[in-house]
């Protein structure tokens, strides 16, 4: 099948939307913003697209609602690929003609305080030195190594592809 992969599909177009915290901007428009940028950079309308593939935030039927899209393929779910699993799924439908022009995108609300500690609780060394929060019963903050994973640039979804590619 890699050799299917390998031969018989591209990324033909890069979209992304502005980027900042707490911009109070829905993650529905920053979705549109970047898809949209996408389609234009491949050359093609949103009546071109017939797939659709994500992992994130912003669900796959309103994308379509926003755009007018009418896929006759939408997946995406975290498999053996981790957070590439849309993108090798866009080429294998693309390469086995399941779709031709697949919309491949995540959405996330970064920084949103899902995996914050709480406020006032207590801190300790994180990796590197830094002192980062700790989550409530003890447990570590997942993203008490977030300023080193930013500074080794590993911590953005286009590096991660590109490592993957």
């Amino acid at each position: 099948m890699v050799d299917i992969i390998e031969r018989g599909a591209i990324i033909s177009g890069i979209g992304l939307s502005r980027i900042g915290r707490k911009t109070g901007i829905a993650g529905l428009d920053l979705t549109v913003e970047s898809a949209t940028q996408a389609i234009v950079d491949a050359g093609l309308s949103p009546s071109d697209i017939d797939g659709i593939c994500t992992l994130g935030e912003t669900p796959a039927a309103d994308v379509c609602a926003s755009l007018g899209i009418e896929p006759g393929l939408i997946g995406g779910a975290l498999g053996r690929f981790g957070l590439q699993s849309p993108v090798v799924e866009a080429f294998e439908a693309v390469a086995t003609r399941r779709a031709r022009h697949v919309l491949v995108y995540r959405t996330v609300n970064m920084f949103g305080g899902s995996v914050l500690p709480a406020p006032g609780a207590s801190t300790s060394a994180a990796p590197g030195g830094s002192s980062a929060p700790q989550m409530e019963r003890g447990r570590p903050n997942p993203m008490a190594d977030i300023e080193r994973m930013i500074v080794m640039h590993a911590y953005a979804a286009p590096n991660w592809l590109a490592m993957h590619t």
